[in-house]
Parts: structure tokens; C-alpha cells; sequence
């Protein structure tokens, strides 16, 4: 009796031991996952120079990007206002075209009627 009760005590003794040191090495593993996991977010993810630079490049671009439509805008408006000018020409055009039989009606001194013979 006495020498198997020992086997199992020494059986039982060795299962708590590799228990406890399965528990330790899993508890060293999670702090170092968790140390690495940190280095890594800083390293790639939450690089403060690579930021820096993204946020420089994005502001670089929004200010090209704030050039080219002040551009636009103002060629816009440039062609509107020539749209305008030669709408308002056309018109004009148009109406100084359809007065001409007007001039005719003025009265032009002539050969006959000099203008300094006055008869009055």
C-alpha cells in the first residue's frame, strides 16, 4: 500500500507542479503578446511620423485641390460673363438690324439744298 500511495502522491505532485508551471508560462506568454502587440501598433499603426507626414501630404492636397476649383470658378465665371456680353450683343444686333429702315428717313442736305442757303 505504502509504495503505490507514494507513486500517486508523487503522480499528483508532479501534476499540480507542471499545472502551476503551465499557468506561469501562460501568464509570461500574455505579457509578452502584450508588450509585442503594443510595439508592433506603435511601430506600424500609430507611427507619429508616418501620421505627420499623411496629415502634410492630405493637407498639400486639399490646398491643390481648393486652387483648382478657385480656378474653375473663376473661368466659370469668366465664360458666363462672355456668354452674357455676346447674348446681349445678338440682341442688340438683332434690334439695330431691324431699325435700319429708320435712318433712311432723315432728311440729308443735298447738291440742291446746301445747308448755309438759309431761305428764312
Amino acid at each position: 500500500r505504502g509504495f503505490l500511495a507514494r507513486g500517486r502522491a508523487r503522480a499528483m505532485r508532479e501534476d499540480r507542479t507542471r499545472h502551476l508551471q503551465l499557468q506561469f508560462f501562460h501568464h509570461c506568454q500574455t505579457v509578452i503578446a502584450k508588450f509585442f502587440r503594443s510595439w508592433r501598433s506603435r511601430k506600424h499603426l500609430h507611427d507619429f511620423y508616418g501620421r505627420k507626414q499623411y496629415l502634410a501630404t492630405i493637407e498639400q492636397r486639399g490646398e491643390y485641390t481648393k486652387d483648382w476649383l478657385r480656378k474653375m470658378h473663376q473661368d466659370k465665371l469668366e465664360e458666363a460673363k462672355r456668354v452674357e456680353e455676346d447674348q446681349m450683343r445678338g440682341e442688340f444686333d438683332n434690334l439695330a438690324g431691324d431699325l435700319h429702315h429708320l435712318v433712311s428717313t432723315k432728311t440729308v442736305p443735298g447738291v440742291y439744298n446746301p445747308p448755309y442757303n438759309d431761305p428764312g
